[in-house]
This record gives structure tokens, C-alpha cells and sequence, in this order.
């Protein structure tokens, strides 16, 4: 038997091949590093491995007849212009609910996201400490300045969506705060905005959405939802709907009653 023979590739061959690898690899990451950023981020989502402290809890049962107005904002904030996203309406109409469910699917979708409550924000020194505080995961921070958070949107490098809830009561210090934001967007191209409010907050290029009550059909749903009830039927749904005028926080009052 004659033995045989192994062939080796001459060196110079093994190392064009092995750059040529390491090439096509890298090129490849460099295409699709968008694609492969936003899969890693969901899978570690919904591994509950992303930090959304900042957002509060995310409650599925009490989101009823929202589900197209998240649709059309989320298509909105995905568009270079305007920079900001207003949800307006009437108390108890559900757009601190619609905003955090938004803001939860933008963490999913690769975001990062920054929750702010305004109603604990007096001056945009308190709003800069809440946006840095989120920022780093740290309960407070104190003695920050507002430079401080313009240098932070400079340094921005992913695509952030900004949560400002219940604007109302910023409306006696409106301009302070405006000329905060405005320069926040001039900071940084990354950066969309949202807002819930009563009615308009700024006078600023903004999309406006306006939030209506819900449908007999959705109360019903809200309605059994949270009360539980199996022994609710349609008629006495409709009937308890229609007296709190089918709006969202008076179902969930109500329904939290009968359960």
C-alpha cells in the first residue's frame, strides 16, 4: 500500500484566505449592525435584561382601544420631522398609559428611553437631575446643571426617546422649560420627545394627537377586564360605560369597585 499523500496550502494562501475571512466578516457586521443591534436588544428585552427602570410598570390589561393610536405614534416617532410627539386630552383619557406602553415597545424596538414625570419637576434644573437620574440608573442626582444635560444629548450615539408626562403643570413655567428643549434637540439629532398633556404645552414644531374616550365595545372590554366579572353582559356593560362617559380611568375605578 502506498501511503498517502497530505496537501498543505503554501502559507501566503492560508493567510489571504484568513484576511479575506476576517474581511468579509467584518463587513458584514458593518452592514447589518443596525439589524444585529436591534435583535439583541429585543432578545434581551424579553429576557427582562434591559434597563427600564425609569418606565413604570407595564399593565396589558388596562390597555384597551389603544392599540391603533400606539400604532400611528410609533410611526411618527420612527420620522426625521417634526422632533416632538404631543398626545393631548381630557383627564383620565389613558395618555400616561399610552405613553409608557410606547415607550416600553421603543426599549424593545432598540430605543433607549428616559421616563420623566413631570409633576415632580419644578425647574429645569430638577428636569436635568430626573433625565441624568434615569440616565445612570441612580435613585437622584443633585446639583447638576442644565449644561450638564446638553453635553448628555451631545454624547447621545443611539436613537432616544424622551418621556415628558403631564406637561400641565409646567404650564406656569412654559418658557423655561421650552428654550430647555428646543436646545436638546439642537444637541442632538437622535433624540425624539413625547408628551401628554391636556392641550398643547409649547409652541413648537410638533405632531399633535389627539386622544378620544373609548367605544362602548372597548369600555366593555376595559370594564371586564379589571372588574373580573363574568356576570357582567354586554347590556350592563354599555349601560355602566355610558355613565362614565367611556372614559378609560372611570372604568378602571369602577371595575377595580366591582372586583
Amino acid at each position: 500500500l502506498v501511503p498517502s499523500r497530505q496537501y498543505s496550502l503554501p502559507l501566503w494562501i492560508k493567510v489571504v484566505i484568513s484576511f479575506g475571512l476576517i474581511f468579509s466578516v467584518a463587513l458584514f457586521l458593518n452592514i447589518h449592525s443596525d439589524y444585529i443591534h436591534l435583535l439583541f436588544r429585543r432578545v434581551m428585552y424579553h429576557m427582562n435584561l434591559l434597563d427600564s427602570r425609569s418606565l413604570p410598570y407595564l399593565d396589558h390589561k388596562v390597555f384597551v382601544g389603544r392599540e391603533l393610536s400606539e400604532i400611528q405614534i410609533i410611526q411618527e416617532i420612527y420620522k426625521p420631522h417634526p422632533p416632538i410627539i404631543s398626545v393631548v386630552g381630557p383627564p383620565g383619557f389613558g395618555k400616561s398609559t399610552l405613553a409608557i406602553h410606547i415607550g416600553h415597545a421603543m426599549v424593545a424596538d432598540g430605543f433607549l428611553v428616559h421616563y420623566v414625570d413631570m409633576r415632580q419637576v419644578s425647574s429645569k434644573q430638577a428636569l436635568a437631575e430626573k433625565i441624568l437620574a434615569g440616565d445612570s440608573g441612580i435613585v437622584a442626582i443633585k446639583n447638576v446643571t442644565v449644561e450638564r444635560l446638553y453635553k448628555w444629548a451631545r454624547g447621545l450615539t443611539h436613537r432616544t426617546l424622551l418621556i415628558l408626562d403631564n406637561c400641565d403643570v409646567i404650564l406656569h413655567n412654559t418658557t423655561d422649560l421650552q428654550t430647555v428643549v428646543e436646545k436638546l434637540l439642537d444637541n442632538s439629532p437622535r433624540l425624539k420627545i413625547l408628551i401628554t398633556s391636556r392641550k398643547k404645552v409649547w409652541q413648537i414644531n410638533q405632531f399633535t394627537y389627539p386622544l378620544e374616550n373609548l367605544s362602548s365595545e372597548e369600555s366593555c372590554t376595559l370594564l371586564q377586564r379589571v372588574s373580573r366579572h363574568e356576570g357582567l353582559n354586554s347590556t350592563t356593560c354599555k349601560s355602566i360605560a355610558s355613565l362614565t362617559g367611556n372614559v378609560p380611568l372611570a372604568l378602571q375605578v369602577v371595575g377595580a369597585i366591582l372586583n
